[in-house]
């Protein structure tokens, strides 16, 4: 986790405005924004931002990757329901 809580402002801060959560795979790292599906356009808005995409773009020059992960509930009414994750790769452009 790389998104941290700053007590003077009383808000939730991530790292250089876009990540949530750090993680290294077998492909390289990569920078993970979590939110819900619903808010996911507008996270990938804020990342290619003019404030925001000068630091995303250096991180994606330098190999390293950015996700957005957007989460939903979903199941029928009366049903069991089930969480489910979209993926959405950010790329320069």
């Amino acid at each position: 986790m790389v998104e941290r809580w700053n007590s003077y402002a009383k808000v939730r801060q991530d790292l250089w405005r876009f990540g949530d959560i750090l993680a290294a795979t077998k492909e390289g790292i990569v920078i993970i924004q979590a939110c819900r599906t619903d808010d996911q356009a507008r996270r990938l808005e804020k990342i290619k931002s003019d404030t925001v995409w000068p630091k995303a773009g250096q991180w994606l020059k330098a190999g390293g990757k950015i996700e957005v992960w957007g989460w939903a509930i979903r199941g029928a009414q009366g049903a069991r329901k089930r969480a489910t994750l979209t993926i959405t790769e950010v790329v320069e452009g």
